[in-house]
């Protein structure tokens, strides 16, 4: 069996990247994760990153009624770059136990919003705010 460089070697120049190191992620898609080489974006990056994510996890929906927002750039949400409009804004949230997928465990959905989807019917959902920002025209 070829090494884990070698497959990355192999895959990143049939991509164009003869290093196997920037754009290219290769995954395992067994699930152990063996062949993940994690995010292109630098230590600092992240760290950054990560303390935007928690100043807005922190602060209250900043949203109302009726604006139109979409899914941030490092929301891993699908439709970014979408319009979405806020429909509903809940207050007196707690994080939600029930919910039986992992990523969805402990949310506090604060906010339901309205969406088109791929096969132009809207989707209506409660989602957590500081995954959003306002969409811009």
């Amino acid at each position: 069996m070829p090494s884990k460089d070698d497959m990355i070697r192999t895959i990143s120049s049939m991509l164009g990247n003869i290093d196997g190191v920037g754009s290219v992620r290769v995954v395992d898609m067994d699930g152990s994760g063996q062949f993940d080489r994690g995010p292109s974006i630098s230590k600092e990056g992240q760290i950054a990153r990560l303390e935007e994510m928690l100043t807005n996890y922190q602060r209250q929906n900043p949203f109302g009624i009726g604006e139109l927002v979409t899914p941030r750039a490092d929301s891993g949400l699908k439709g970014i770059g979408i319009p979405h409009i806020v429909l509903d804004l809940r207050d007196d949230i707690e994080p939600d136990w029930r919910q039986e997928h992992p990523l969805n465990r402990g949310c506090c959905d604060d906010f339901r919003i309205a969406y088109f989807n791929d096969d132009e019917t809207i989707v209506v959902l409660w989602q957590e705010s500081f995954r959003y920002e306002a969409y811009q025209r």
